[in-house]
Formats: structure tokens, C-alpha cells, sequence
């Protein structure tokens, strides 16, 4: 096998590669692909040093992989999958460095391994990394030093790799690389690297029309690149003064945005100029390799196109795979081999047939494919079995599905320097998808003519009663027929509680709330009785994808991990329908992805699942500040209000957005009312889910636009608004595009032609057909009354149609947007100008309701900082207590642990809130800011332990972190039928810390912690009544406290009522 040795390290290619390198003009720069990181734990299989100072001779025999790279690349579902594979064949031990060996540790803590991955990204020490190469001398994957250039022009002019025209600006002198890579470049290929270049002597526009450098030209359309690899701020210049596009990383659902005063070049710094290429079918390529022989293509829009980026239900681009000719293939061996990449990206352009390189990323990988993590992981696979003979003593597998034989290597390792392992992780879970959550407020107060029905069903009581079943909510129809009879009864106010409750009896999550009200100067002496009736807020069919996943990821990463750690998991949920869901099915996912590759003849042990209603239901504790703090509320949307922390709309006030909001509604109540009337609103959408229907749908925003538009605004209904788009937009796209554009225009254009959605996908056997001129909506008209096919597979899509209809959308976009070729005027920079007015307002709407629910939500659990922990600490301190117990046992346990919390987004609101303030005083890089009012959002504490190596002690720290949940732009999101978004990676709210220090910290709740903490338990009045222990003769009632005392003093969890018997938990 051809190879090439580095004074570094080593590096072998995967696949042996021919010799012949030819020379051709070509330009271009190595820059890093930053991955999406993953959610889960972060990977790491045994790296520590055994006690007893030598390895398990199970252990031994093993070929270490080590994975030198930030957490966020290292942790990243593509790496998961590749290393879970690798693990699965029982001959690979794949050790996760982790950011604080990384950055905190000298190399020669680092732990040893045969095989070395390691890649740049932001904050990454590559110089740190290469010492480590030096000193340890593993064989790398991908080679280090020359991953930090990014002068490669004259390599790809070497290697005859053809990219666009350009002329080069350096105002730098040019960059300069490590001496000794650069003289193994000049050895290799015969090219001096680090010559000075000298600087540009004149440069100068020709009026809008070229661009002049030193006497050579350009004309306009071009390219101006920025000569770093790290700096992705490109411009398009299409001259003749049309301005031009400026390109960026992808922020949201934009990757460029068009500038019509875009026209003089920037005047610091070095750049390259291509001529900018008009490309077949305006898509890039996007190429990846496994080594020089192996390579994998996919196409996507040009982001010079529109700038929107259109996403999967992953929150991935949208891209669809392509084969590649011969010359590209040669094309990638050739870069593969020249830069020592195994595994790297690059892109190309077809323009005319001919392949142009435009960029040569580093270490990246194909996102959410199998097939590709397959063939990687067999590749890799083969490659370090064959580099390293002696201790294959395995047949090859090429299968990851079958199970592995053992066999122990006679021969014993020395023992690895010791590192960090993950020793126990704690994460605390928001429930997955749910429908949107209604309700309505009926207040009766003493004395009030017709409130005494109602007041009767408190019985005396004090706290708050909770109403489920049908039988219990038809105590209180039956309390308003009775209070009809009551001469001078609120007539309007009871007709309204009695439909609200006919029409929605037998509902999913139908339920009411008794709460009593009592006179603050006589707390015994009742003053009103408020009925909240609630509906919605269910499991959906989304949910159930969300929840298996991401309990599959878990067992995954903790099988990598640890080969223990699935042997002590303990779920704990709190006794909500929608909230136990998803702990029973994350708890199915967790045992199924631990059988995935699974090598061991046993099943998995089973997990336990205990409810536990004192520390994850909604407590009544911290009511009275809760209730102050939503009446200050509205006065944050009112014009002239400070607002504490970032405001994204610069130029304008809550209280302006708040009045657009408004007006939005207007016209959408408007649109809905035509559209309700001309259009035939069954046939609109074929399939809905979670059972809803038109006339539900027609409900729900009919209540929305008279909350908004109809009164005073309530701040509470803008996280009403916010998710009624957010849940339509995935679950009912096609009837929200539909029954929001407006008929009367003749530009307007529905859902229902969209490239890649169900509705556009319709077959062209609908007729009769309707004329070219005819509206969008008038041909749903026609369609409706002639249609009959409801086949379900009649709207379904696939990869290759939905890759045709893009390649035809694409060819059909403005050549004004493509490549500048005709003027045209500009709107808002979301790319709206080529929108339909009726999508450019929804999604003006949802961009409006997002921002409104940032500032909004947050801020209902305290606007003061000494408001969010009161509230915080009110309600969530038991949970804290026992996740700090949890961190303790994690220490002391040998095997590890996980533990799983699920509840409601209140908790997870109040604990982050909790957490960051009181860590931000004392730890530096504490993360203040993040949100976690999305489904599945989850708050992860990681246990980490060594054995010192210099007194042999056992040392522990805690990072904490957090993950926004299934979170994403749904209208920017392509569907299929699961309508799952996926949950997004952790992000770091405290960084690694010593687990005294943390602990000790956390438990500092301030000096009037006795005057908060009060007990969560039902038997205190903090948690309410379940209507079994009032209404059913034969049901017990409250017990008394001092009764329970010794049981709950010992942990065991509280019965809800439902779930079976009461479970023991600590």
C-alpha cells in the first residue's frame, strides 16, 4: 500500500491511489465543514486506566481509535453512528477525548491510541493536536498539519484541478504555513508554499462593469472570496448597477441575502476573484470521500439563488444524490491524495458539462444516511484491521447487523495514561410534540347570583381540585344547568361554560381546574371559585418519532460509552398523559437502540419507569409571585418599556410588533372567512392527524383573532399564537398555505404547488383541467368537485419525484436573483420578493410570534432576577435536591448511572433559570442565556472521572448543558409523514467544574431559603387534587401528613392514581 510519512505522524491512505499527478491552472482554500452536533452523551469507551495499573485482557486485545476533536463535532450524529458501528464488531475501543482533556490537559495526558481522528474546528488547539501526533506517533485518518493551511491555489494548480477563472489580492503578503509542511509539499509535488507574494501595485473598478488588478481583468458577474478558509462572507457582484448577494453562514433559513447597493469591492483584506459561473440546473455538488476511491455526491440549491434554505424534519438541508462522472471521481482521488484527507468534502459546479472545484472542505461527512455510515464504518473498518496485523485476529466483517465473535489477544498492552470517562448523566426532559393547549376562565364569586352550584363542588376545600373523566366534568354541566335556574345568573357566562363543555366532552385532554380564591386579610374566608377548563395539549403521532429516537441516540452513545451504564437507568415522569408518553417510549427507544449491533447474546435489562408526582408536577407553591408577575407582564407591550436583555427588531417596539401582529390577523380573519365560504374546505387537505378536522382548525383561530383582535391583549395568547403556527405549519401545511391566500389575487399561489409537498405532488389526472390563466385556488375549485381518488398514496412523496420537481423549480427561478442577468426591484431580504404575498405573510407572522414569544415566555416565571428565583425555587428545589443526589451517587457508583427526568417545560424553565444564576457569580463561562421552551428540550448534567495520575486519587467534574429541544422553522421545513422535527444538539451552560465545587454551589439557595422552601408534596396543598379523592365515595381521601413523613423522608414516589401502584425512588 502507497503511503506517506509526515515528521508528524503517520498517515496511510484508505484505498491505495495511482501516481500520476498532472499540472493545471486552479485555485482554492481548505476550510472546515462545521457539522450539526448531536444531542447525546458524549461517546467514550473505557479510556481510563484500570486500577490494579493494566488493562482487562478483553481490553487488550482491542485497536484503540481516538477521537481528538471538540465535543460538538465529536458528539455529532454522523460520528455517533460511524463510532456505534465501529464498537458493534467487538474489535474497536473508539475514545472520545472531550473538550477538557483537549483544552485543560497537557498531551502527555492524553490517552494513548493505534488510531488518531482529529479534525479543526472553531476553538480547536491544532497545534496542541499535532504535538500530540509527535509524541504518541498513532496512525492518522486524516493528516494534521496540513489541515491548517489555507494557501492550497498552487497544490490544485499542481494536481490539474480545474476551477473558475480568478485573479488574486493579497494585501498580506500571503499566508504562511508550518516550515516542515511546507518542505514536504516542495518534496511531494515540487511547489514552494511559502514564497512572499508581492503586493497588488493598482486596483481599480471599471465604472460597474470590471474589476482591474495589476493590468488583468475581470468583468462583472464575479465572485469575491476571502482569502481565510474560516471567513465565509462572500459577495456576488453582478454590475451594471444591479448590486449584488451577500453570502454567510446559514443563519436560520438563510444562507444569502440580496443587496441592491452591492458594488464596490471591500478595501481590507485579502481576497480571490472568480468569475461567477451560471450553473446547470442553479445547484452546487457537494462530494465526499472515503479515502481516493470511495466518494459519495449530493446536490442542493445554490444558495445564490434565493437565499432560503429549505430543511428536512433533521433540520438538514435538503439535498438528493447524484452520480458523478469519471473525471470527477479522478477529481476527488486527486484532491484525497494531495491534501492527505481520508475522509474531507469538497464542492463543485457543473456549468456546461465541465466540473469546476469551488471549495475544498476538511474532515466532513454525509449527514443521515446509513448506506454511507455503512461503507465508512466498513471502510475504516478494513483500513486499521490491515494496518495492524497483529491484532487482527478476527475475520473480517463486512456486516454491522450480525453479531461479532470474541477473541482475547494473548499479548498484553501497556496501560493508557489515565483520562477523563463519563461516569453518570442526569438529564431532566420537557414532554415531545403536543397539540395546541386551549382554555377559557369562568371566575364565580361569594355571593354572586348562580355561583353557589359551583362552590359546592370545592366541599370545603381548600386547594385545587383537577376534573378528568367524563363523569366528574359532568358534575360541573351539571352545576350550570342548575345555576341557569338562579334568577339573575350571568346568562352569557354559563351558556358559554355549558358549550364549551358539551362540544368538547370525550375530547383528548379535556379537563378542569376548581380553584378557590381566599381574602388576603382573612385567609379562611373564601372570595371566589375560578373554573379553568382546558383542552388539546395531547401526545401526537410526531411525538412518538421524537421520543423512540432520541431514546435510541441515548443507548447508543451510552453503549459506546460504557459497557455498564445500560445496566443502572431509571426513568422518573411526572403523572401527565402526554408527559408519561414520552417517558414510556423513550424507555422502548432506550432498550431497542441498545440492541442495535448489540454483541451480546442477553437482552438488555429492563428499566424502570417511576412516577413521581412530588418532584415534576406543577406546583401550586409559587402561585401568589407567579400571579403578580403576569399582570406585570402587559406592561411589556406597551410603547416606551425598558426591556432587559436582546430585542432582534431595532427599529421597532414590542408594542409596534404587537399592532403588525394585529393587523396580520385582520387580513388572515378575513382571507379565512372568503376562502371558508367559496372554497370546498374538505378537499383542501386529504390526511389529518391528531384529530383535527376543518372545522376544529376554523375554531382554533377563530378564538385566536378575537383574543388578538377583539379586546385587550392578554400576554398569555401570544404563546397561543405562536403555537397554533408552529403546530399548523407541521401538521396541517398544506390547509394553513390554502386557506390563508387570498383568492381575489391573481398572483397568489397556495401550498399546493410547492416543490416537495404532498399537495403539489397531486396527480395530473385531477381534471378537468383548468386553463393556464386560472388562479391556484380556483383550480382546488374545480379539482374539489371533480376529484374522487383519496387514495393516501395518491399524496405521497418520494426522494427522486421530489428531486425533479426541485430541479425543475430550480431551472425556473428569476435570472435577476440567479446570476444578476436582469434588474428587477428588491424586497425584504427573507427572499419574499419572489414570494406569494399569502406565504410572505405567514411567515411574517410566525417571525412576529416567535419574537414576541421569546421576550414573553421567559419572563412568565419572573421579570426581576429576585422574581426568577423565588419562582424557581418554590417550584423546582425538590427536583434540584434530588439531581444533586443523583450526582453524589454517580461518584460513589462503580458501574455508572443514568438518570431520566421527564416533566413539564416549567421545570425545565425554572431549573436552567435556577442553575445559571446561581453559577454565573462563581464560574467563569457560565452560560446565561438559552431556550428551553421547546418540546423535548432537555437540561443534561455529565459526571466526569479520572484517577490522578499523580497521586492516583480519583478526581470528578460536572459540565452542565443544554439542548432546545425539537426545535426548527417549520415553514421552512420539508415534510413527510411523521411531521417530526428532530431535537438539536446541547449547547454548554457551565463548563467542566469540579463536582464538590458544583454541588456546593448549587446548594448555596441564599439566606432566606427557609422562608421559600416549602414542601411540593400533595399534603402540604401544593400539588392539586385529583377528582377520584374527592368525588368517589369508595376512593381515599388525603391522608394524613404525619402519617406519610417517615415514607417520604425515605424517597418513595407518590401514587398518581392512574399508573398503578406507588414505586420506590430515591
Amino acid at each position: 500500500m502507497a503511503s506517506i510519512h509526515f515528521p508528524t505522524g503517520h498517515f496511510i491512505p484508505l484505498v491505495s491511489p495511482s501516481n500520476g499527478l498532472t499540472s493545471k491552472s486552479g485555485r482554492h482554500r481548505l476550510s472546515q465543514l462545521r457539522h450539526h452536533a448531536y444531542m447525546a452523551p458524549v461517546p467514550v469507551a473505557n479510556p481510563r486506566r484500570v486500577e490494579d495499573g493494566s488493562e482487562s485482557e478483553e481490553d487488550n486485545h482491542l485497536i484503540k481509535i481516538g477521537i481528538a476533536a471538540m465535543d460538538r463535532k465529536a458528539r455529532s450524529k454522523p460520528m455517533r453512528n460511524i463510532l456505534s458501528r465501529l464498537v458493534a464488531t467487538n474489535r474497536f475501543e473508539c475514545i472520545i477525548f472531550g473538550d477538557k482533556v483537549i483544552m485543560d490537559e497537557d498531551v502527555e495526558y492524553w490517552p494513548v491510541c493505534d488510531f488518531l481522528i482529529s479534525f479543526f474546528s472553531t476553538g480547536f488547539p491544532m497545534d496542541k493536536a499535532i504535538r500530540y501526533v509527535k509524541l504518541r506517533k498513532p496512525i492518522s485518518i486524516n493528516d494534521l498539519p496540513l489541515q491548517k493551511t489555507n494557501s492550497v491555489l498552487a497544490v490544485l494548480d499542481r494536481i490539474g484541478v480545474p476551477t473558475p477563472a480568478r485573479l488574486e489580492l493579497s494585501r498580506d503578503g500571503g499566508p504562511r504555513l508550518d516550515p516542515e509542511v511546507a518542505s514536504e509539499m516542495e518534496a511531494r509535488l515540487g511547489i514552494k508554499l511559502n514564497e512572499p507574494r508581492p503586493l497588488p501595485q493598482s486596483v481599480e473598478l471599471e465604472g460597474d462593469t470590471a474589476l482591474i488588478i495589476d493590468g488583468k481583468r475581470m468583468e462583472k458577474p464575479f465572485v469575491e472570496k476571502p482569502v481565510s478558509g474560516e471567513d465565509h462572507n462572500i459577495h456576488i457582484y453582478f454590475g451594471n448597477w444591479m448590486g449584488g448577494r451577500r453570502l454567510f453562514r446559514k443563519i436560520a433559513n438563510q444562507s444569502s441575502t440580496l443587496d441592491p447597493d452591492l458594488c464596490e469591492i471591500r478595501q481590507e483584506g485579502s481576497y480571490v476573484y472568480e468569475q461567477f459561473m451560471k450553473t446547470d440546473n442553479s445547484e452546487d455538488i457537494k462530494i465526499y470521500t472515503l479515502g481516493p476511491d470511495i466518494v459519495h455526491a449530493e446536490t442542493r440549491k445554490s444558495p445564490v439563488v434565493d437565499g432560503i434554505v429549505k430543511r428536512n424534519l433533521d433540520g438538514k438541508e435538503i439535498r438528493y444524490i447524484i452520480e458523478l462522472t469519471a473525471e470527477e471521481r479522478e477529481i476527488a482521488r486527486k484532491i484525497s491524495c494531495a491534501f492527505s484527507q481520508n475522509i474531507c468534502g469538497f464542492d463543485i459546479l457543473r456549468v456546461r458539462g465541465k466540473s469546476y472545484v469551488i471549495d475544498v472542505n476538511g474532515w466532513s461527512f454525509v449527514k443521515g444516511n446509513d448506506s454511507y455510515y455503512d461503507k465508512c464504518a466498513d471502510t475504516l473498518s478494513k483500513f486499521c484491521l490491515k494496518a495492524m496485523p497483529s491484532k487482527a485476529k478476527i475475520p473480517i466483517r463486512l456486516s454491522f447487523t450480525e453479531d461479532a465473535p470474541k477473541e482475547k489477544a494473548k499479548k498484553k498492552r501497556q496501560p493508557s495514561v489515565a483520562s477523563w470517562c463519563l461516569k453518570g448523566t442526569v438529564c431532566v426532559f420537557r414532554h415531545a410534540d403536543r397539540t395546541p393547549k386551549n382554555k377559557l376562565k369562568f371566575n364565580f364569586a361569594v355571593g354572586e347570583p348562580g355561583s353557589d352550584p359551583f362552590i359546592k363542588l370545592l366541599q370545603g376545600r381548600t386547594d385545587e381540585i383537577i376534573l378528568r373523566t367524563q363523569e366528574h366534568l359532568k358534575l360541573i354541566a351539571n352545576a350550570t344547568d342548575e345555576a341557569f335556574l338562579i334568577q339573575g345568573a350571568d346568562s352569557i357566562k354559563l351558556r358559554q361554560l355549558s358549550f364549551i363543555l358539551n362540544s368538547k366532552m370525550g375530547t383528548q385532554g379535556l379537563k378542569a381546574q376548581l380553584k378557590p380564591s381566599f381574602i388576603k386579610t382573612a385567609p379562611n374566608e373564601l372570595e371566589k371559585m375560578t373554573i379553568v377548563v382546558k383542552w388539546g395539549g395531547e401526545f401526537t403521532h410526531a411525538a412518538r418519532y421524537q421520543s423512540r429516537d432520541i431514546g435510541e441516540n441515548f443507548a447508543q452513545d451510552l453503549k459506546v460509552m460504557s459497557k455498564t451504564m445500560l445496566d443502572n437507568v431509571t426513568i422518573f415522569t411526572s403523572s401527565e398523559s402526554r408527559v408519561v408518553a414520552t417517558a414510556e417510549i423513550f424507555s422502548a427507544g432506550l432498550l431497542q437502540g441498545s440492541k442495535m449491533h448489540h454483541c451480546k447474546s442477553s437482552e438488555p435489562n429492563p428499566i424502570p419507569l417511576i412516577v413521581r408526582k412530588d418532584l415534576l408536577d406543577d406546583s401550586n407553591a409559587a402561585k401568589e409571585p407567579m400571579d403578580k408577575v403576569k399582570k406585570r407582564l402587559k406592561v411589556l407591550l406597551r410603547h416606551h418599556q425598558g426591556i432587559e436583555g436582546s430585542w432582534p427588531i431595532a427599529d421597532k417596539e414590542p408594542a409596534d410588533v404587537v399592532q403588525e401582529v394585529i393587523g396580520i390577523l385582520n387580513v388572515q380573519r378575513e382571507i379565512m372567512n372568503r376562502n371558508w365560504e367559496q372554497l370546498d374546505v374538505e378537499q383542501i387537505q386529504s390526511r389529518w392527524c391528531c384529530g383535527e378536522c376543518p372545522f376544529l382548525f376554523k375554531e382554533r383561530w377563530e378564538k385566536l383573532f378575537s383574543d388578538w383582535c377583539d379586546g385587550a391583549l392578554d400576554p398569555s395568547r401570544v404563546c397561543e399564537l405562536y403555537d397554533s403556527l408552529k403546530y399548523d405549519s407541521l401538521h396541517n401545511r398544506t390547509f394553513l398555505e390554502t386557506i390563508f391566500s387570498d383568492s381575489s389575487s391573481p398572483h397568489e399561489s397556495p401550498l399546493l404547488n410547492m416543490p416537495g409537498s404532498s399537495a403539489q405532488l397531486m396527480s395530473t389526472e385531477l381534471s378537468p383541467t383548468p386553463p393556464p390563466s386560472a388562479s391556484p385556488l380556483h383550480q382546488l375549485k374545480i379539482r374539489s368537485r371533480s376529484s374522487t381518488n383519496t387514495d393516501p398514496t395518491f399524496f405521497a412523496s418520494s426522494a427522486s419525484t421530489s428531486a425533479i420537481h426541485h430541479r425543475a423549480a430550480s431551472s425556473k427561478y428569476p435570472p435577476s436573483i440567479a446570476d444578476g442577468s436582469a434588474k428587477t426591484s428588491v424586497k425584504d431580504d427573507d427572499g419574499s420578493g419572489s414570494e406569494r404575498e399569502g406565504l410572505s405573510r405567514l411567515r411574517k407572522l410566525y417571525k412576529y410570534a416567535k419574537v414576541l414569544f421569546d421576550l414573553i415566555a421567559p419572563q412568565e416565571y419572573g421579570i426581576e432576577k429576585s422574581e426568577k428565583r423565588e419562582i424557581g425555587l418554590l417550584t423546582s428545589l425538590p427536583l434540584l435536591q434530588k439531581i444533586l443526589v443523583d450526582l453524589e451517587d454517580a461518584r460513589q457508583s462503580e458501574k455508572g448511572l443514568a438518570r431520566f427526568y421527564f416533566t413539564k417545560e416549567s421545570h425545565i424553565q425554572l431549573d436552567q433559570i435556577v442553575i445559571t444564576q446561581t453559577s454565573a457569580s462563581r464560574f467563569t463561562g457560565t452560560r446565561l442565556h438559552g431556550q428551553s421552551g421547546f418540546t423535548l428540550a432537555y437540561l443534561s448534567f455529565e459526571v466526569y472521572e479520572r484517577i490522578s495520575a499523580d497521586c492516583g486519587k480519583k478526581e470528578h467534574s460536572v459540565r452542565i448543558s443544554l439542548s432546545e429541544g425539537a426545535h426548527g422553522i417549520p415553514l421552512d421545513t420539508s415534510l413527510d409523514a411523521k411531521h417530526s422535527l428532530q431535537v438539536i444538539p446541547r449547547r454548554q451552560l457551565i463548563p467542566h467544574t469540579d463536582l464538590d465545587e458544583v454541588i456546593e454551589t448549587l446548594e448555596d439557595w441564599g439566606e432566606d431559603l427557609a422562608e421559600l422552601k416549602k414542601s411540593t408534596t400533595p399534603f402540604d396543598g401544593f400539588l392539586p387534587v385529583e377528582g377520584e379523592e374527592v368525588f368517589l365515595v369508595h376512593s381515599p381521601t388525603t391522608a394524613d401528613p404525619k402519617e406519610f413523613e417517615p415514607l417520604l423522608q425515605r424517597g418513595v414516589g407518590v401514587d398518581d392514581g392512574r399508573s398503578g401502584p406507588a414505586k420506590v425512588g430515591i
